[in-house]
């Protein structure tokens, strides 16, 4: 006799959530990303905008690099996550202001 074991699985991952390591402002593009999702398998991120049609996924981790656009101003890091069973969350997000401008000397600096 065979006998083998199937787990069903009817549940999403819970509990989605995502937020930027660095706070509400960086001087970097290279950022980091707390991610969080009970029973999720895998992540895909993405900035500007929450359509995830055409998604790259990739293992999940609590922590993930991530490389923001390059202008300066706002910006928004999109995150979904998927498990095994193909069930995903909706989408959820964290904003940052990317300001990479060293702040100039005042008008009225003198050189000594």
């Amino acid at each position: 006799p065979f006998s083998d074991t199937v787990e069903l699985d009817i549940t999403p991952p819970g509990s989605p959530y995502v937020s930027v390591r660095e706070g509400a402002y960086t001087s970097s593009v290279f950022i980091t990303l707390d991610l969080f999702a009970s029973g999720a398998d895998e992540v895909a991120i993405q900035e500007g905008s929450s359509d995830f049609s055409g998604a790259t996924w990739e293992g999940y981790a609590p922590e993930k690099p991530f490389v923001l656009s390059i202008l300066d101003g706002p910006k928004t890091v999109w995150v979904m996550y998927r498990d095994n069973a193909g069930f995903t969350t909706g989408p959820v997000s964290d904003t940052v202001v990317l300001d990479t401008d060293a702040p100039g000397k005042p008008s009225n600096w003198v050189k000594d």
